[in-house]
């Protein structure tokens, strides 16, 4: 009888719970998120925190990028991130967003790029990493014929192929063209590539559950309540100092 009492008393405490379990799809994108680092990164950390929030644990699975996507549009996984926002994937997946992000254009000192309006891009080949969204701006200069993209494979392909001079310039994420500028390639490289300041695109970045799953419906709306209460407490904020810190940077 006793024993019966105290599991009674434990099962009713505020501090004995069970966690709800969803599996995300990612892949790697340092130094925003990878699999050698603190937390998988920055972003996953963010993910994981807002649903905790609720209650909600998360278990994340490393794919190339092309099949995490597809494993969670049929509905293996519950989701994937981060993804940009495509009129085709409205029509699979739920959205919330995680973080907002500047594109910048990065090109060789050596061809040094002055612009002010996309008219002054006339002629120039950009590179474009397989699978990525192209910035709507641009993409509309290319439709004018203003601008030509270049497919690359994989995204530090691209930077060799913008010092071999494949293309003129290359349209990434700020804070991850110059990680890998300063990372992955020689210091006689890097120093030849720098980037306008003047930004291409605003993107939002965002965790994507797929509609195949009907409970999903619900994992948004309590992804949505968690991120709040992440970002009302000033834990989110706290994250992003920890980021330009090098909390986050490979152990």
């Amino acid at each position: 009888m006793k024993f019966f009492i105290i599991c009674l008393i434990l099962s009713s405490s505020k501090f004995v719970f069970a966690l709800e379990d969803i599996r995300l799809t990612i892949g790697h994108w340092p130094p925003l998120m990878s699999e050698d680092r603190p937390h998988y990164g920055i972003i996953t950390h963010i993910t994981s925190a807002a649903f905790a929030e609720v209650g909600i644990q998360v278990n994340y699975d490393f794919f190339p990028w092309k099949r995490s996507f597809e494993v969670a549009r049929i509905g293996r996984w519950h989701g994937t991130l981060p993804w940009g926002r495509t009129e085709e994937r409205e029509e699979n997946f739920h959205y919330s967003n995680i973080i907002h992000t500047e594109e910048v254009l990065f090109y060789l000192k050596e061809k040094p790029l002055v612009w002010d309006k996309v008219e002054d891009l006339q002629g120039m080949d950009i590179g474009l990493e397989l699978g990525s969204a192209k910035s709507p701006m641009l993409e509309d200069a290319e439709k004018r014929g203003i601008v030509r993209y270049v497919k690359a494979v994989k995204k530090i392909t691209a930077y060799h192929q913008l010092l071999k001079k494949r293309f003129d310039l290359f349209g990434d994420n700020k804070v991850v063209g110059t990680y890998l500028i300063a990372n992955e390639l020689t210091p006689e490289q890097g120093s030849r590539i720098t980037y306008s300041p003047k930004s291409v695109a605003n993107w939002d970045y965002h965790l994507i559950l797929t509609k195949a799953v009907k409970e999903n419906k619900r994992y948004i709306s309590l992804f949505n309540e968690g991120f709040q209460i992440l970002k009302k407490s000033g834990k989110y904020d706290q994250m992003w100092q920890d980021f330009y810190r090098g909390k986050y940077d490979v152990r």
